[in-house]
């Protein structure tokens, strides 16, 4: 996460009837330096690939409520993770990456996950 800003100053909200009047700029604040952040070659940091299967049905809308329901639960969890769908519809598969979204896999992810497209819908790959 970075901030950047040009200037800080304390917010000090108007009271009901006072017009707006220009405030003069306060001086910098002078503020701690920051550390980087170390990550560390810990399991939680490698570039891991979470891989979620869906059976297509021949219920469209339902199909479509589910993909949207499970976008929204992995963007509750935002994170390192690669996510990959893979769609099965009778004997064809369907292989996608979701390049925009990246999650982080915790066991409350895969509980919510698991409700979803069930526990063998599942798999964590974290060879990468």
């Amino acid at each position: 996460v970075q901030l950047n800003c040009d200037h800080v100053r304390t917010y000090q909200p108007e009271a009901p009837g006072e017009e707006e009047t220009p405030h003069e700029p306060h001086e910098p604040l002078e503020l701690p330096p920051v550390e980087k952040a170390v990550i560390e070659d810990t399991p939680s940091a490698r570039n891991r690939q979470l891989l979620i299967n869906l059976s297509q049905t021949s219920d469209e809308e339902k199909d479509e409520e589910l993909l949207l329901e499970l976008i929204a639960v992995l963007k509750d969890f935002p994170g390192r993770d690669e996510v990959k769908l893979r769609i099965i519809n009778d004997d064809k598969v369907t292989s996608l990456r979701l390049p925009d979204l990246y999650t982080n896999y915790c066991p409350e992810l895969h509980q919510r996950l698991a409700k979803l497209v069930s526990e063998d819908g599942i798999n964590l790959d974290t060879s990468g």
